[in-house]
């Protein structure tokens, strides 16, 4: 009614160790077992023991599809619609969609890819 849409840009992912100079430090400690970009790209993406790939921002589908290479046969889980269209644009099929983006939605949706995968990957 009158009004004219504006495309606001708030803010846009980089990957600082691209963009900044180093050092830089060692990455944060995860509980689960460390995996290299490099032993990630030698498997292809799907390392021996993953059971599925949850990615959180369409910036982190495309990282770690440019340290995998094409996506490998396993179920990928979205926290959201704009992952799950980055994971389609790389023709990546999401296993599942977070209904909501939290921990308990990103802990369903994972559930319920793995329940999909069947037994080999749950």
């Amino acid at each position: 009614m009158g009004n004219d849409p504006v495309v606001a840009t708030a803010y846009r992912t980089v990957d600082a160790r691209q963009t900044l100079p180093g050092p830089w430090p060692p990455p944060a400690r995860t509980p689960g077992p460390d995996l290299s970009p490099a032993d990630l790209a030698a498997a292809g993406g799907a390392p021996r023991g993953v059971e599925a790939v949850l990615f959180t921002s369409p910036s982190i589908v495309r990282r770690y599809l440019a340290l995998a290479g094409p996506a490998p046969h396993l179920p990928a889980i979205a926290i959201g619609d704009s992952t799950a269209a980055a994971l389609r644009n790389h023709g990546w099929e999401p296993a599942a969609t977070a209904t909501e983006a939290s921990p308990a939605g990103l802990a369903n949706a994972w559930e319920h890819a793995l329940d999909r995968a069947g037994p080999a990957h749950g």
